[in-house]
């Protein structure tokens, strides 16, 4: 016998099994959830577009500003998907899936989950990953999520609050300590800690015209088809992946170069 490896339970399975029929069932349920999360929490992120094409933004736009608690949850669970369907892959003997998305992928997969070692870390980690995107997702409510606290008290504790700007204002204020901020100066502190994370190209872009950025989508595809920007890796379903850093590096050389023509 063994014991079922997600940490909240210690059901008995048969040898090699280490996932019970509970916890596979929350597996699926979970899985059978997160459609409907990105869905939403895409529809929430998508509103940073509403700035422009240009991405030129003006004091009255702090209202379409990205809820950037809503930005980090779809780009950790985009990345836990990929990464728990690489690491599973390397365990299946088959080669039938190859070529699914993440999600479809773990999905069909259920049965092989509940033999490797790793099933419970991976049940957790995924549950975790979908409640930071349902907590995230713009329900209307005028609420911007700007993420955890930056106060730090005279012994080096962290406040556990979180901070939130209203969209008609660009003040904003810890929800713990009450701290105030300045809304603009935290998002872009919040991009500038994931310039080296590795996301789709549409991601990106939105990242960094929420750092204010002068790109568009169109004119990084245009950067992808001429050569200029090259992806750094692929996701298991062979969508390229991009950083923030790199697409502002080619922006700035294209910059560069129409200037000195």
């Amino acid at each position: 016998m063994t014991t079922c490896t997600y940490h909240r339970c210690d059901t008995p399975n048969p040898d090699g099994i280490t996932l019970c029929h509970a916890d596979a069932q929350r597996l699926r349920d979970i899985l059978g959830w997160i459609p409907d999360a990105l869905n939403t929490i895409t529809d929430t992120v998508a509103r940073m577009d509403r700035t422009g094409s240009d991405g030129g933004s003006s004091s009255g736009d702090h209202a379409e500003a990205v809820n950037v608690d809503a930005l980090d949850a779809k780009i950790d669970l985009e990345e836990k998907l990929g990464t728990w369907a690489r690491m599973l892959l390397d365990d299946d003997p088959s080669e039938d899936l190859r070529n699914v998305a993440p999600l479809t992928y773990l999905t069909l997969s259920i049965d092989l989950i509940r033999t490797v070692d790793y099933a419970g870390d991976l049940l957790d980690e995924l549950s975790e990953a979908l409640r930071k995107v349902t907590r995230a997702a713009d329900t209307q409510t005028g609420t911007i999520q700007l993420g955890p606290c930056l106060n730090v008290d005279d012994d080096g504790n962290h406040c556990h609050g979180r901070i939130q700007s209203r969209r008609d204002n660009n003040g904003a204020r810890c929800t713990e300590c009450r701290a105030n901020y300045d809304a603009t100066e935290v998002t872009q502190y919040r991009i500038s800690e994931s310039w080296h994370r590795t996301a789709p190209l549409s991601t990106v872009v939105k990242a960094l015209r929420l750092a204010e950025v002068p790109v568009t989508i169109h004119a990084a595809k245009q950067w992808v088809k001429r050569g200029h920007l090259e992806p750094l890796a692929h996701a298991i379903d062979g969508t390229a992946l991009y950083t923030a850093k790199q697409v502002d590096d080619v922006r700035r050389g294209v910059t560069r170069n129409r200037r000195a023509a």
